[in-house]
């Protein structure tokens, strides 16, 4: 059972959108309705899940349901109305997943044809200064000790 939920974790969202809705459930209700195997409908629905997500092959569907129990005759009309159900599914889910590529395209086309917007305004060159400085080099000015005055001049604390 393992594999079955290593298949859900890597399956696409699509499928994975089909296995948590109930489709899956209302396509086996109504397969089962009236059958006399409506007991087997949560054996059938993992049955095709595991169909869905590729952990069993769609030519193994028919031998799963005779493992079930049911009588071969109901297997020849359950058989190939769930691989119709199964083909009905991914040719979806594919259509889905294949206009992935196209809506890519159709948005980066789309980012690539806005004109490049300036923020700030261009100037003509030698009108505006030229930094040379770096913020390192002025931090280092800021902070270092202040130039050595000459010793004969004025202190403050003497009073002269």
């Amino acid at each position: 059972m393992s594999t079955l939920y290593e298949a859900y974790y890597k399956s696409p969202q699509e499928i994975k959108d089909v296995i948590d809705s109930d489709t899956i459930g209302d396509f086996t209700r109504d397969l089962v309705n009236g059958t006399g195997y409506e007991n087997q409908k949560s054996k059938i629905i993992l049955l095709v899940a595991s169909a869905l997500l590729q952990t069993i092959s769609s030519d193994e569907i028919e031998s799963q349901l005779i493992r079930l129990g049911i009588e071969e005759n109901t297997v020849k009309e359950f058989g190939p109305a769930i691989k119709k159900f199964l083909n009905i599914l991914l040719h979806s889910i594919s259509s889905q997943l294949n206009t992935l590529p196209d809506e890519i395209a159709e948005a980066e086309a789309a980012l690539s044809a806005i004109p490049q917007v300036r923020t700030m305004p261009q100037s003509p060159a030698g009108s505006e200064p030229v930094y040379t400085s770096t913020q390192a080099a002025i931090l280092h000015e800021s902070t270092a000790a202040p130039a050595a005055t000459d010793p004969s001049g004025p202190r403050w604390d003497t009073g002269h």
